[in-house]
């Protein structure tokens, strides 16, 4: 359904549907016998529906203010809805849809020198599910873990802009400050992937007090470029990333792990807390010429990035699922590995040909 008029534009949209997924083997693997891996599995039935809103009022033709919304219910992928899609047909118990809620409101300004936007966001998501294989120190099987129930909460602000400074000189900005957290505790459990058997049974995960890893939630960015028209082209942009978390494992802070295999306060701390990747900060810069040959145009780029040359910059990190466990006495003693941690590449520089005719 779409309204407009000289100011005004509305648009709200509606999706329903029905979705089906299932699996079909095509070769029958020896531990799961039969109909377990091969032929056509069970089919699991979803109605998903999708439900956005839009509104938008231009109070000249360069300043315009929109608001959207959207609702919507989404299967899960298929990777999450079975054990093991590669060689299993078995189905993971109570398969749900995800729910999402978001909504965005800005502003944007449009001008002859600068073209700018601010926004705010919302997202919430309830019932995400994923599952992954993994080895599990506990029981000291290799196991196929079902994470269910997951909720999630992203808001924030952001500001970009434009702005030509002189005809040959432009510049370009861009700031965002946001909060991701997860906002409801997962249930994890644990089927042994040699016959589907279960190792553990829906341990609360207390992600509570976790941030969402990936992004920073402080970032900012700038860059200046000067273009003279005759061939030459030059910029320079620095870039910096704080408030970055390593993504957070739901192993670990398990009910069955965080309480059950901690010996001291100590040793469960550590496997509920979560560590803080270092700021990040870097300096890129490029120059091209290019050349009009007849109908045709050479350009040659060379650039840098990293500039400064910085070979400590944390690029991302995970927690590590596994545990470490030695004997002290009579008591097996448990505590999680280290995280794993990448590094960006230190300075790098690129050339780039390319030939338009």
């Amino acid at each position: 359904f779409e309204y407009a008029s000289d100011r005004w534009h509305a648009e709200l949209d509606i999706a329903v549907g029905r979705h089906q997924q299932l699996r079909r083997g095509y070769f029958e693997k020896e531990l799961f016998a039969g109909d377990k891996s091969y032929g056509r599995s069970e089919v699991v039935d979803f109605n998903p529906y999708t439900v956005k809103a839009m509104a938008s009022y231009s109070f000249s033709a360069r300043h315009n203010l929109n608001l959207g919304i959207m609702m919507a219910e989404v299967a899960p992928d298929v990777q999450d809805l079975f054990l093991n899609p590669q060689y299993n047909n078995r189905i993971v118990d109570n398969p749900t849809m995800e729910r999402h809620l978001s909504a965005e409101i800005n502003y944007r300004l449009t001008s002859r020198r600068v073209n700018m936007m601010v926004a705010a966001y919302i997202t919430k998501s309830d019932n995400e599910r994923y599952l992954f294989r993994a080895y599990d120190d506990l029981s000291r099987l290799y196991c196929d873990v079902d994470v269910a129930g997951l909720g999630t909460m992203r808001y924030g602000v952001e500001v970009a802009a434009n702005v030509e400074l002189t005809k040959m000189l432009r510049a370009s900005f861009s700031a965002a400050a946001g909060r991701y957290i997860y906002s409801k505790n997962p249930y994890v459990t644990h089927y042994a992937d040699t016959d589907n058997s279960v190792v553990s049974s829906r341990s609360e995960s207390f992600m509570g007090d976790c941030y969402i890893g990936g992004a920073p939630m402080l970032s900012a960015s700038g860059e200046l470029t000067y273009l003279n028209y005759r061939g030459w082209a030059l910029s320079l942009g620095a870039q910096a990333a704080a408030m970055r978390y390593v993504d957070a494992s739901p192993i670990r802070r398990t009910e069955r792990v965080a309480y059950q295999a901690s010996s001291s306060e100590e040793i469960y701390s550590k496997f509920i807390s979560q560590n803080r990747l270092r700021d990040a900060v870097t300096v890129d810069a490029s120059v091209s010429r290019w050349f009009n040959i007849g109908a045709s145009r050479l350009s040659l780029t060379l650039s840098a990035r990293n500039l400064l040359g910085h070979k400590d910059i944390v690029y991302g990190g995970y927690e590590s699922s596994r545990m470490r466990n030695y004997m002290s006495g009579a008591q097996r003693i448990y505590t999680p590995q280290d995280d794993v941690v990448t590094y960006a590449y230190p300075r790098t520089f690129y050339g780039v040909v390319t030939w338009k005719f």
